[in-house]
């Protein structure tokens, strides 16, 4: 009898092990990725954004009729898209140290537009007002207010509001809708934002991830898309997936800080490339001080961005290196009066972003390509 009890606690014993095993098993299975995004509610989702990617969409729309000559901008009125526009304010959402530089009534990017139009600039001439050029608005020392906004925001508010939605708050699956979006992805993951695309088009920093991605599959779009897939697997599948969760999540992150990064190299090889020439023409010079706006908007958009890689101090040191610090606006004008010295800079700039983010030299000279116009996707 006593035997026979101890074989039966035995098998007990035996049983529960496996029993254990089979769940300790169960709970480090592989996290089954779907190779489509699920949209169901996406839709729904995003319906309370809108009013505010709408204000932000008209700003720009409005900026840019300044690139017309007899359009004069008003400020106010542009100011109201950030502040008062569809019933939403669009800066309460940003980075509050961005705000000032845009939306200041004495010297804020949209007073500086307002002032600039309506005129023709001449950078060659000694009589400098701002005004438009090549194809652009200029202020007097040659800087580009609507890309300084328009690049600055992508930042600052979209990217800003995405990864609150991601990494600082815990994400579900409303937000990681929400935070896609505001990205300028789809769901239909395009990696393009050539117009053919209609409605699935990528928009805002997507666009630009998709610039930097030759389509190989290891690029910054691909990238982001597996992760943005894994994170919804993880989050359909439950609390044993945090770990691949918040992989997911800081991938996204790093993901976007890169690309980021990696488009202001862009913009300064473009740069460098018109620089070099034996005498630049207007399209040249225009184009030149187009592509530094851009650089110092994309690095303005992140200086004060939460849980990121490169430094406040360093992106001062690239804004500087711009004649773009906010507090100490100085004269790209030099970068076509200057061009030995002020493409010295430029090289300055993309070598600390290479260190910072670890870039190889194929990248480096990758950087230089948009692909999706070389690819025709």
């Amino acid at each position: 009898m006593k035997n026979s009890l101890t074989k039966t606690l035995i098998l007990f014993a035996v049983i529960a092990n496996l029993a254990a095993c089979k769940k300790e098993e169960d709970s480090t299975a592989n996290l089954v990725i779907e190779a489509n995004y699920d949209s169901t509610n996406y839709t729904n989702n995003i319906s309370e954004l809108l009013p505010y990617t709408q204000s932000f969409d008209a700003l720009v729309v409005e900026m840019k009729k300044g690139r017309t000559t007899d359009v004069q901008l008003a400020a106010y009125k542009m100011r109201n898209f950030l502040t008062n526009n569809n019933g939403v304010s669009v800066y309460t959402n940003m980075n509050s140290y961005n705000v000032d530089f845009i939306l200041s009534m004495s010297n804020g990017w949209l007073e500086k537009a307002e002032m600039a139009s309506g005129n023709v600039f001449n950078p060659d001439s000694t009589n400098k007002i701002g005004g438009t050029y090549g194809g652009y608005l200029f202020t007097a020392n040659g800087h580009e207010p609507e890309q300084m906004v328009e690049k600055d925001m992508f930042g600052s508010y979209c990217v800003k509001m995405a990864l609150q939605l991601l990494i600082i708050n815990e994400p579900n699956l409303k937000t990681l809708d929400q935070a896609l979006f505001l990205i300028g992805l789809t769901p239909q993951f395009k990696n393009s934002g050539a117009t053919k695309h209609g409605v699935y088009a990528d928009r805002y920093m997507a666009n630009y991830l998709a610039r930097r991605d030759k389509n190989d599959g290891n690029g910054f779009y691909s990238q982001i898309k597996f992760n943005f897939l894994k994170l919804q697997a993880a989050l359909k599948a439950g609390a044993k997936f945090n770990k691949e969760r918040d992989e997911a999540r800081e991938a996204i992150k790093s993901i976007l800080e890169k690309a980021t990064f990696a488009t202001v190299i862009n913009y300064c090889h473009s740069a460098i490339s018109n620089m070099s020439q034996t005498e630049m023409t207007p399209a040249q010079k225009a184009a030149t001080l187009h592509s530094l706006a851009e650089c110092a908007g994309f690095t303005m958009g992140w200086a004060s961005m939460a849980r990121k890689s490169i430094s406040f101090d360093e992106s001062m040191q690239i804004l500087s290196l711009l004649q773009a610090k906010p507090d100490a606006l100085g004269n790209p004008l030099l970068f076509i009066s200057d061009r030995v010295n002020q493409v010295n800079k430029l090289n300055q700039i993309i070598s600390l972003v290479q260190t910072e983010y670890n870039f190889s030299n194929i990248e480096i000279e990758e950087f230089k390509k948009n692909w999706v116009n070389d690819q025709n996707r």
